[in-house]
């Protein structure tokens, strides 16, 4: 098809067509788009011609997949000999079956049923496959069954709660709940094409932290904004993969300075707030102060004891979302870093993880990891300490370890191995060396390292008490105690637990408590204490005893002043209806004793049977007391 005739069939100019293959050269393709269309075309002698691009459509296979693949493969073995027979040249039946290959002998084939199946291939209509033609359908329902959305529903469900699960199991487990169950190999199908169709699903099911750091997008970088050294510190904690020489595998607290991507790490048991304080004196020390530092929800970041140091050394602190590595990407790719080149390395690596280990146990063969054993063994009955605390591991793995490093040892390879390698080396976030980053960079240091000791130190208020001050455990005694017994104060402590300081609550220093268990104390500062004590009991003795002596009676002049200025108050709208006043006795009660309230009186008016209008007269005034009256006759006479 010319230039021309495309253009007039698409209702554009000639010179439309043209400008769009030429468009087309110049990116690469070999081919146009008009429409729905494609056209590929070719250039000759300065003239377009086009041919028109048909879409490749998918013959329809019908139920072909829905039977087992022994089944499948044998239709396509029919297949492929009728293709061959119609390819055979001058060959006649005979020599063609002859000459077959040894593949096609598990057909069984004879004349009339080869000649079926090539009528069957030729007589397939268009857009079809004539492989469920072919199929042997013998041994099966006419009424297939149907794979419905309830067993697929069922089938997902077995996924979601274990990913892990084979699909052997699962298709046992729908034959113990369906009566109609489909075959095996149309569950595995459906299987594999709903793990391809939900690959998120199934892959966070199995491991959502790889899900995220793979799925997750990841615009930006989390160091944009950081513009100088020490503006953000990243603080975290990883295991080590390596044991030490005493048979345990300890923890690296560390930073790094997001800026220059310098780091600090300090070789502990645990990660603890004391750890924490540890390798931030280092840090300190080496860097000066920083402006910010990155945690996580750690308990030991989120801490009194941390968060008092931050507030001593004016640092602020920004906690991560749980669960949120990427937030620290960068102590996070340092651990990752220091694991696999300086860990791997070590005499005492015992992977990364438990796979890491079976790999290494598949180093050595067989005979080899029982000799090792052996090996362990023995050193566990000569009394090898290592052996005795590593000696549970060595008899579940086998690993031949050589002897490892101790954790000082450990830390100087650590330090070693950062600052001879890893900050003399260009970093690919930065495009240089760290060192080179941090030249020139503005510090705020702290020179005097005992100040910098209190500073990281845990800080509480207790109340002084007469036997001093108790914390976590220990008593700490002050001779300056003794004048300040009950007052509360600030305690600061440092790794030391042979004393704490002692501050007012105005943070001025009053003075550093001793731990009488760590420390010959004095007994004459306690004497000295007493002394002072009972001087200042002799005082306020004294001046009590004045007080009394001076002080005249204020109750009684009190009373006598309210008696001649205060006019007697007579209150007719209350009366307590039990309280203790004397009611005169009428002249009409004739015998009745005087009462010292209106509930006796109409108690005994009930008894009496002696109500009359006065009596009435009052209940209408003193209904309450009236009404507790009755109650209590009415007690009287049931009991």
């Amino acid at each position: 098809m010319s230039g021309a005739e495309l253009a007039h069939a698409y209702g554009v100019s000639r010179m439309a067509v043209s400008k769009k293959a030429k468009r087309a050269i110049e990116q690469g393709l070999g081919e146009i788009a008009m429409g729905e269309n494609r056209y590929s075309f070719v250039l000759d002698d300065g003239r377009y011609s086009f041919t028109r691009i048909e879409a490749v459509k998918l013959l329809d296979i019908g139920d072909f997949d829905s039977f087992p693949i022994e089944k499948r493969r044998e239709a396509q073995l029919k297949l492929d000999l009728v293709r061959a027979y119609q390819h055979r040249g001058t060959q006649s039946y005979e020599e063609f079956v002859a000459n077959l290959p040894r593949k096609y002998s598990i057909l069984q084939i004879s004349r009339r049923q080869f000649f079926r199946w090539m009528g069957w291939v030729e007589g397939c209509p268009k857009g079809k496959s004539p492989l469920p033609l072919l199929l042997d359908r013998r041994g099966r329902s006419s009424k297939p069954r149907k794979f419905g959305e309830q067993m697929q529903e069922r089938v997902v469900q077995m996924m979601r709660a274990k990913p892990h699960r084979k699909v052997r199991r699962m298709y046992e487990y729908l034959k113990d709940i369906y009566d109609d169950v489909p075959s095996y190999e149309v569950v595995r199908r459906f299987v594999e094409k709903y793990k391809r169709e939900h690959e998120f699903e199934i892959s966070f099911s199995m491991s959502p932290d790889r899900t995220k750091g793979r799925y997750k997008p990841a615009g930006g970088s989390m160091s944009a904004g950081v513009i100088a050294a020490h503006q953000v510190w990243e603080l975290d904690a990883t295991p080590a993969d390596v044991i030490c020489s005493d048979g345990k595998r300890y923890t690296i607290n560390g930073m790094i300075d997001v800026y220059s991507r310098r780091v600090i790490m300090s070789v502990e048991s645990s990660s603890s707030s004391y750890a924490v304080g540890r390798m931030m004196r280092k840090a300190i020390l080496k860097f000066g102060v920083p402006q910010t530092v990155k945690i996580d929800n750690g308990k030991e970041y989120l801490s009194e004891h941390f968060a008092s140091i931050c507030q001593r050394l004016e640092i602020d602190r920004v906690v991560c979302p749980p669960y949120s590595g990427e937030y620290k990407p960068h102590v996070e790719r340092f651990f990752k870093t220091m694991s696999h080149e300086l860990f791997e390395e070590i005499d005492g690596y015992i992977g990364h993880s438990v796979s890491d280990r079976e790999k290494i146990q598949d180093q050595k063969s067989h005979k080899a990891k029982l000799e090792s054993r052996a090996r362990w063994r023995q050193s566990y009955k000569d009394g090898n300490e290592l052996a005795h605390k590593f000696a549970y591991k060595k008899e579940n793995l086998g690993l031949e370890i050589a002897v490892p490093l101790s954790r000082d040892e450990l830390q100087e390879v650590l330090d070693t191995w950062i600052e001879s390698k890893y900050e003399c080396r260009v970093h690919s976030g930065i495009g240089c060396t760290p060192l080179e980053r941090y030249h020139g960079a503005i510090e705020r240091r702290i020179e005097d390292e005992r100040e910098l000791d209190i500073l990281l130190g845990m800080e509480t208020t207790r109340k002084i008490r007469k036997k001093g001050i108790e914390w976590q455990g220990q008593r700490y005694w002050s001779e300056l105690f003794g004048d300040i017994i009950g007052e509360k104060v600030y305690v600061l402590s440092d790794d030391n637990m042979g004393h704490v300081f002692v501050y007012d609550m105005n943070r001025d220093f009053l003075c550093k408590a001793l731990n009488p268990a760590m420390h010959n104390i004095d007994r004459s500062k306690y004497t000295g204490a007493v002394k002072r004590y009972n001087k200042k009991v002799a005082q306020s003795e004294k001046l009590m005893a004045e007080a009394r002596e001076s002080e005249p009676d204020y109750m009684l002049e009190s009373m006598q002043i309210d008696r001649a200025t205060t006019p007697p108050v007579v209150d007719d709208e209350w009366i307590d209806p039990l309280a203790s006043v004397e009611i005169e006795q009428s002249e009409e009660s004739g015998d009745a004793p005087i009462f010292r309230s209106h509930y006796e009186k109409f108690c005994w008016a009930i008894e009496t049977d002696s109500v009359d209008e006065r009596i009435e007269r009052l209940a209408q005034k003193y209904p309450e007391s009236w009404e507790m009256a009755i109650s209590e006759i009415q007690i009287k006479k049931a009991g």
